[in-house]
């Protein structure tokens, strides 16, 4: 028997005579040569250290010949022998694939490997590669191979070991949709030029694996896109936990509506803001209406407008108030009282109102609740923390009456209150408030309500305080 052995470049191949007419149309030339009975036929122009390069003799179809042929001619473009090395072990891991589909896409990846000048970087590359051997999807492979050649654009060895990482994590999805979107967020990563940052976006790529649900992962990529437009470290870690949260979401319309708030944490420039913000999404995760998320996300772009850390922690108790109420209905009114809270700059005064919100937690009938909301934004006008304490005592004492009609008439006693600078003066009026809530008897609510108003017009404490006595009297 014959060997017959073909030569392109500085390199050769042997086989056997029965493919000699095919391989020749691959190669430069072809020479026949008898085998030798002792260690067989190893001629050519090889290169004295020829020992790196692994000779594809384990391949029974052609047509895999062929792409390999293609990488042998890659390999003969590189001037240097430590990569050509790496290079050589790549050859050697497609040399174990039947598929002729799958090598073809591999085959590709080593002419990428070929534009790299970094013997480092290749070798990183090279992991990659006999990790992509793994997969016996062709499909699923040409997705990932699309990422080897995002890779091929990182110049700095260490960013490529951290988005070498997620390829591999990539290998463990069998889904090609849910490939295909991971795919994108690599191809963001590669914008990204610090190694710390995108090691925490390595983190997030290795909780997606974890989601079964094409739609679902397609919602958290849009969220990685976000995370890449953050240039500090610690905030994008801050964020990152927000990712992991997310993963426990099974409804990709609840995941959708957490994914914009994400996008609106990524307008904030504080790590100690962003932190605080971070813990209202966790919060978020404990709900499973899809409506009442909606409602509460509204709230999180509120808090985006606020720029002061203290602030923010006041107002983000109130969104864990929010999430004990089941009724979509009672939560679009406590999200207008956030909107209205977010007009307060003094963290005491926030505070004060943030008492109040609890207290509206309290109440069942939305009819109710949008009463006492308005009463809320009467509060907003006063910028007297002490005023503010005064009327809150009144809100808690409105939450005990649970006629609506009974409740619009205190309201409006509210608003008169609210024309009053002395503190003093209002404590005075609070009294009769709670007075008034021992009245069930709407019209005589509403003439004990007149006197209130006549009391406004007095700016003598004491005799404020004589009327008020009379009020306590006509209750009787």
């Amino acid at each position: 028997m014959n060997v017959q052995v073909f030569t392109r470049g500085s390199l050769s191949v042997k086989t056997t005579n029965h493919r000699s007419a095919k391989m020749c149309r691959v190669f430069d030339s072809c020479a026949v040569y008898p085998v030798r009975p002792s260690h067989g036929a190893s001629v050519g122009r090889a290169p004295a250290d020829s020992g790196t390069q692994r000779e594809p003799n384990n391949i029974n179809d052609v047509g895999h010949a062929q792409s390999l042929s293609h990488n042998l001619h890659t390999l003969n473009n590189i001037n240097d022998v430590g990569h050509a090395q790496s290079l050589a072990h790549n050859l050697h891991t497609l040399n174990n694939i039947n598929d002729v589909g799958h090598a073809q896409s591999l085959s590709h990846n080593l002419h990428t490997l070929n534009n790299i000048n970094d013997v480092g970087g290749a070798q990183s590359l090279s992991h990659n590669l006999h990790t992509l051997n793994n997969i016996n999807d062709v499909g699923h492979a040409q997705s990932q191979s699309h990422n080897l050649y995002t890779l091929n654009n990182i110049n700095d060895v260490g960013h490529a070991q951290s988005l070498s990482h997620n390829l591999h994590t990539l290998n463990n999805i069998n889904d090609v949709g849910g490939a295909q979107s991971l795919s994108h967020n690599l191809h963001t990563l590669n914008n990204i030029n610090d190694v710390g940052h995108a090691q925490s976006l390595a983190h997030n790529l290795h909780t997606l694996n974890n989601i079964n649900d094409v739609g679902h992962a397609q919602s958290q990529s849009h969220n990685l896109y976000t995370l890449n437009n953050i240039n500090d470290v610690g905030h994008a870690q801050s964020l990152s936990h927000n990712l992991h949260t997310l993963n426990n979401i099974n409804d990709v319309g609840d995941a959708q509506s957490l994914a914009h708030n994400l996008h609106t944490l990524n307008n904030i420039n504080d790590v100690g803001h962003a932190q605080s913000l971070a813990h209202n999404l966790h919060t978020l995760n404990n709900i499973n209406d899809v409506g009442h998320a909606q409602s509460l996300a509204h709230n999180l772009h509120t808090l985006n407008n606020i720029n002061d850390v203290g602030h923010a922690q006041s107002l983000a108790h109130n969104l864990h108030t929010l999430n004990n109420i089941n009724d979509v209905g009672h939560a679009q009114s406590l999200a207008h009282n956030l909107h209205t809270l977010n007009n307060i700059n003094d963290v005491g005064h926030a505070q004060s109102l943030s008492h109040n919100l609890h207290t509206l937690n309290n109440i069942n009938d939305v009819g109710d609740a949008q009463s006492l909301s308005h009463n809320l934004h009467t509060l907003n006008n006063i910028n007297d923390v002490g005023h503010a304490q005064s009327l809150s005592h009144n809100l808690h004492t409105l939450n005990n009456i649970n006629d609506v009609g009974h409740a619009q008439s205190l309201s409006h006693n509210l608003h008169t209150l609210n024309n009053i600078n002395d503190v003093g003066h209002a404590q005075s009026l609070s009294h009769n408030l709670h007075t008034l809530n021992n009245i069930n008897d709407v019209g005589h609510a509403q003439s004990l309500s007149h006197n209130l108003h006549t009391l406004n017009n007095i700016n003598d404490v004491g005799d404020a305080q004589s009327l008020s006595h009379n009020l306590h009297t006509l209750i009787s």
